[in-house]
């Protein structure tokens, strides 16, 4: 009898409603020399190359007989290697960077860099960098910006929600780096910031927690909108109650 291999698939993250399913596929097999089409092995081991699931979903047996099963083509994508693992690593800045940023920032009035929450970091795309937060007031009611910063200019800036738009920034509360989305590092972000609805001073609203969900792409950054929304309702203050969240509701890996 031949034995063939065992595909198993990991879900590695899904989310409410239409959030997209990625998985790693992990494939085990027996002492047999066959293995499936799309993948690498020798006499004992198969080692799954890394499919392209947004694209082609993977197959599983469709039939079998005394011969073995029958498979149905696992993917027409293959990307033979993952990306490189890059750590976060953020760190304070020095005087000399902290003093040359705040220049940068002034350069456009009413803007401040909040140094608390202001890190060197190594984030896939832009390499070492510096994550700045800073405190707009150029519109009137203080709003949040985030910029990474390279060679002394802004190279990117972070989406921020459109459901967040009218609230007033009262003051940057947390940043956390962390691994969310397995696509190596830990260069995802969850920041947590305290608002109030509408103008800040006597007889607004009170303060509340509102959450921001980070995730890298290929180009930058991602707003997860559905996740920030759901943290924030929940009115989630903290990096690490956000964090048990997401890995333990939403299936966020590792």
């Amino acid at each position: 009898m031949v034995h063939m291999p065992l595909l198993v698939q990991r879900g590695i993250q899904h989310r409410l409603g239409a959030l997209a399913l990625a998985s790693t596929i992990v494939v085990a097999a027996a002492s047999s020399s066959h293995s499936l089409p799309g993948y690498q092995s020798n006499s004992r081991i198969a080692r799954p190359a890394l499919l392209d699931l947004t694209r082609d979903p993977v197959m599983l047996p469709v039939a079998s007989s005394h011969r073995g099963q029958f498979w149905q083509p696992v993917s027409s994508t293959i990307v033979t290697q993952q990306p490189p693992t890059m750590p976060a690593r953020p760190r304070k800045l020095t005087a000399a960077e902290a003093r040359q940023l705040q220049q940068l920032i002034a350069r456009s009035p009413g803007r401040k860099v909040i140094m608390e929450h202001t890190f060197r970091v190594n984030v896939p795309t832009f390499g070492s960098c510096l994550f700045v937060s800073v405190l707009d007031l150029s519109r009137g009611a203080p709003k949040l910006a985030l910029h990474l910063v390279s060679n002394n200019r802004i190279v990117y800036t972070f989406p921020q929600p459109t459901w967040a738009q009218s609230w007033t920034l009262l003051e940057v509360k947390a940043v956390g780096f962390m691994e969310l989305n397995f696509d190596g590092g830990d260069s995802d972000i969850v920041l947590i910031a305290d608002y109030t609805a509408g103008p800040s001073g006597p007889g607004t609203s009170p303060p509340f927690p509102v959450v921001l969900v980070y995730l890298t792409e290929e180009r930058g950054y991602v707003l997860d909108d559905e996740i920030s929304r759901i943290l924030t309702r929940r009115r989630v203050a903290t990096i690490a109650k956000a964090e048990d969240i997401m890995r333990r509701e939403f299936q966020y890996l590792p």
